[in-house]
């Protein structure tokens, strides 16, 4: 079966095109991040010189839409991580939900979909081919659960995210504690975007976590950036717990119509019983549009523990593929 799937995703360009035109109200898409990288300095030095082709990420998705009030998308994921034990690629399923409208302009999903913490923040950075935004690369939210949340507008600039899930993310649930989300957005077209994100939880023994974020950002033709910051706690039956607090700053501007420059630095601090500790993390890159499907970005990639006081570095060169 999973040769079939991956002898699937290497004809897929071709057939998306035909199935698209045969099919009203399903639509096929997909994406790929590709890179070839060189580390030019590890603290291990095992690492170092280290260089080769990889890719990070490869989206099958099939979006179904039969009329305004209902649809529903399946997506099949494989990434650098999805990999089976004799190290053979491992696709797996990254959505599966359908959405229906109980009333104009508001969404109500169930299965596995996407949680309320990264859409505007996404969007607004706009690099996911570079990097994860500083929630999902620290795993302090999932990208995804299996749930039901409902969201839509409050007002024509303002809209609310709720979710009730598993938080198992796509693993299937092992215990019967569950997770809430909760997200408020403003956002202007070609202007500032504002987000406030929150969740809760418990976990086996009476231990809880919950998580506070922000999010501004101004999102337009002539450029985007952003600022994001978080604070994140996890109890412990004795103890202060465990605190993670991060802070994230980006900006991509445009060199002209085909050229982009782009740049993020993110600071973690790890306030943990065992240890406390930060990470520094940088990257800067150039986008050139290839294509309208196609882009290069060569780009060079930082990142630093505070017991180390060089760092890593990694320069790439991203491949970013739509079809």
């Amino acid at each position: 079966m999973r040769h079939i799937v991956i002898v699937g995703l290497l004809l897929a360009p071709g057939l998306i095109r035909e199935a698209n035109a045969q099919n009203a109200g399903l639509r096929w898409s997909g994406l790929w991040y590709a890179d070839y990288y060189y580390v030019l300095r590890s603290p291990d030095q095992a690492l170092g010189d280290q260089n080769g082709f990889t890719f990070r990420r490869l989206y099958l998705t099939a979006d179904w839409s039969p009329h305004a009030r209902l649809r529903g998308r399946v997506r099949l994921e494989a990434d650098d991580r999805s990999f089976s034990t004799d190290g053979r690629l491992a696709p797996f399923l990254r959505d599966l939900y359908v959405q229906l409208t109980p009333w104009k302009g508001h969404w109500l999903t169930i299965g596995i979909c996407p949680t309320p913490a990264f859409e505007i923040r996404e969007a607004g950075w706009g690099y996911r081919s570079l990097e994860r935004t500083i929630l999902d690369l620290n795993r302090i939210v999932s990208t995804r659960d299996f749930g039901l949340s409902l969201q839509g507008p409050i007002t024509g600039e303002v809209s609310y995210w709720l979710m009730f899930g598993n938080n198992s993310g796509l693993r299937l649930e092992q215990d019967k504690f569950k997770r809430l989300y909760g997200g408020l957005s403003w956002q202007r077209e070609n202007g500032p975007a504002l987000n406030l994100y929150t969740d809760y939880g418990r976990y086996q023994g009476g231990r809880w976590f919950s998580t506070v974020a922000a999010y501004a950002g101004l999102h337009s033709r002539s450029g985007r950036m952003g600022l994001e910051a978080f604070a994140h706690r996890f109890s412990r039956p004795i103890g202060p717990g465990d605190r993670y607090q991060g802070i994230s700053l980006f900006g991509v501007l445009p060199l002209g119509a085909h050229l982009r420059a782009v740049g993020r630095g993110d600071l973690l601090w790890r306030n943990r019983e065992e240890e406390r500790s930060r990470l520094y993390y940088a990257l800067v890159g150039l986008d050139w549009s290839m294509a309208p499907e196609l882009n290069l970005i060569p780009n060079l990639y930082w990142s630093r523990q505070s017991t180390d006081p060089r760092g890593s570095w990694t320069a790439r060169i991203t491949l970013y593929w739509r079809f």
